[in-house]
């Protein structure tokens, strides 16, 4: 199998053995193991190796502080709810909040 590697190292296609493989400027063919998939790897050119994408766990209290949004956006929210009687900004705490519940 071949792995065709973006310059920064994405896995971008995989290609079974005896198909033929598109020429792509700026992109490289590598051979790999059957376990390589494309968007789930890397590839190091300075080690020639494939590694596994870690997609890093967020803890609850990061998820919703990266929901909420800037504090900026949300007093504007709060603002425009008083002028126009609404509730956008309890409702997008809410939303965020039942999204990413406290663990018990």
């Amino acid at each position: 199998m071949k792995a065709l590697v973006q310059p920064n190292g994405r896995v971008a296609q995989i290609e079974a053995d005896g198909e033929e493989f598109p020429v792509h400027e700026g992109l490289v063919w590598v051979d790999c193991d059957t376990n390589v998939r494309a968007d789930k790897f890397t590839y190091d050119f300075s080690d020639q190796a494939f590694a596994e994408i870690v997609v890093p766990v967020l803890t609850y209290e990061e998820a919703r502080r990266a929901q909420y949004g800037h504090i900026g956006d949300q007093l504007d929210m709060q603002y425009w709810d008083l002028v126009n009687g609404t509730s956008i900004w309890q409702d997008h705490i809410a939303a965020v909040k039942a999204a990413h519940p406290k663990p018990v």
